[in-house]
């Protein structure tokens, strides 16, 4: 699997994630873009970078992968919530992402970068939306 894989499986375990956005099969997480019929709250997630580490002798094996992940919903509050439940879930952890297959080992994550948006409505047939954005580097 892949740390994409692994960090779905992660969230979609995550209880408190769960109450608010659903869990297994009814989770509301979503690569990279959501469906436009997806119901609020939900993730997004996707992969920014991988940075390779390396030093004078070569490759150290060493890699730090930032990934994004974005929490949605009509309201601020509700992505606040959202977003509060990801970071309890991601910012500090160590171990194992993942539940099945190859699973991703983290040495440690760590919460780099946030912002929070509004996206209003095009015309009277949307709602506005409120994004917090969130970047995390897994090593």
């Amino acid at each position: 699997m892949s740390i994409n894989a692994d960090l779905y499986e992660h969230l979609n375990g995550h209880a408190a994630l769960g109450a608010l956005v659903g869990a297994g099969a009814l989770a509301r997480i979503y690569p990279a873009i959501a469906p436009t019929s997806a119901v609020l709250p939900r993730i997004t997630y996707h992969k920014i970078a991988n940075n390779h580490v390396h030093h004078m002798g070569g490759a150290s094996g060493l890699t730090a992968t930032t990934m994004q992940i974005d929490c949605w919903d009509d309201d601020s509050l509700g992505a606040d919530l959202v977003y509060e439940s990801v970071r309890d879930a991601l910012d500090g952890f160590k171990g194992t992402l993942g539940n099945t297959g190859s699973n991703t080992a983290v040495s440690a994550t760590f919460l780099n970068n946030e912002r929070t948006d509004f996206f209003p409505p095009t015309d009277a047939s949307q709602i506005g939306v409120h994004r917090v954005m969130m970047e995390f580097v897994f090593w």
